[in-house]
């Protein structure tokens, strides 16, 4: 975040050439400059007193009441973006410990929570387990898209998107894919073996077979309710 104004210092140079145009206008009508940078530097410390910074008021106001060089003003403003870059340099260092702090947790969250599901089935825990600092229990989570040829799933399921490529709508999918093995499920209950075989030819004229994915076995999910 640095910013830096490169100015040539040799003899000769476009700065010193500058210098001495403004010494000269200055000699030839001092007050009138004068009263230009003046005005220029209150205008500056009127705009850094708006900012309302604590630390800068008292030197604000000391310039404001006194008589105010612009040079100083300007320096005045330099040692506020001094001091807010170091601060922001500060800022991003910290937040990038932050974020890597953050993922660690994340994990280490993820991880506790596998483990109290995980001890929780081979318990077999089906009433909530209520604890002091909150309730625990087990609920089935329902069957979820598992794709195993994203290309050969057909263009309907996608959701169009600018460039890059369209995404993949996974909620039309499984909604699909659930009312297929519903079926399913519904027609190989049927005892008689006739009705049953054409109640099963049926579904893939109702809910086709949607190539390239899958439903996975569903699973267990943990819900945490804080007291």
């Amino acid at each position: 975040m640095e910013h830096v104004t490169e100015v040539a210092a040799h003899p000769g140079g476009a700065a010193t050439r500058a210098t001495k145009g403004n010494a000269k206008r200055r000699r030839r009508d001092p007050d009138h400059h004068l009263r230009k940078e003046s005005g220029a530097a209150r205008l500056l410390l009127a705009g850094l007193a708006e900012m309302g910074l604590e630390d800068d008021q008292k030197l604000l106001a000391d310039c404001l009441e006194g008589e105010t060089d612009l040079i100083e003003a300007i320096g005045v403003a330099l040692d506020g973006i001094d001091e807010d870059e170091v601060l922001v340099t500060g800022i991003d260092d910290k937040l990038r410990q932050l974020a890597h702090r953050k993922g660690a947790a994340t994990e280490r969250i993820s991880r506790r929570r596998t483990l109290i599901e995980q001890a929780m089935v081979i318990a077999w825990a089906e009433q909530p387990l209520r604890l002091p600092s909150a309730t625990l229990s087990l609920s089935r989570r329902p069957r979820d898209v598992v794709i195993t040829e994203e290309a050969d799933i057909p263009a309907e399921f996608w959701v169009p998107q600018p460039p890059p490529p369209p995404k993949l709508g996974k909620k039309a999918l499984r909604e699909c894919l659930t009312a297929r093995a519903e079926a399913l499920e519904k027609a190989r209950a049927i005892p008689d073996a006739q009705q049953r075989q054409a109640a099963l030819g049926a579904i893939d004229e109702e809910h086709p077979l949607i190539p390239g994915c899958d439903l996975d076995n569903g699973g267990l999910t943990l819900t945490i309710r804080r007291s």
